[in-house]
């Protein structure tokens, strides 16, 4: 995540989206809906220190669930729970 972040021009949910295209088993896609759904982290950030404790907690919540479900499985399911972006507004 921090190699791909690095680049330039390239911020962490930009970096997430090509990480989840590539391992949703690891890399959840970075989403101030799905961050939302997570309100212990409080408002979503950003930043590289969120995506980290975002990330860990999607992934937890995949190996709770168990097979077959991913990093990404899960956070798709939270963003689909609270309406999505529409859901938001």
């Amino acid at each position: 995540m921090e190699r791909v972040a690095a680049l330039e021009g390239v911020g962490p949910a930009t970096a997430s989206a090509v990480l989840a295209a590539h391992r949703g088993d690891l890399y959840p896609f970075l989403d101030d809906v799905i961050g939302a759904a997570i309100p212990a982290f409080g408002e979503p950030k950003f930043t590289l220190p969120y995506y980290i404790r975002y990330a860990q907690a999607i992934r937890d919540r995949a190996q709770e669930l168990g097979s077959p479900w991913t990093a990404q499985d899960v956070g798709l399911a939270l963003c689909s729970a609270a309406g999505g972006k529409a859901g938001s507004r």
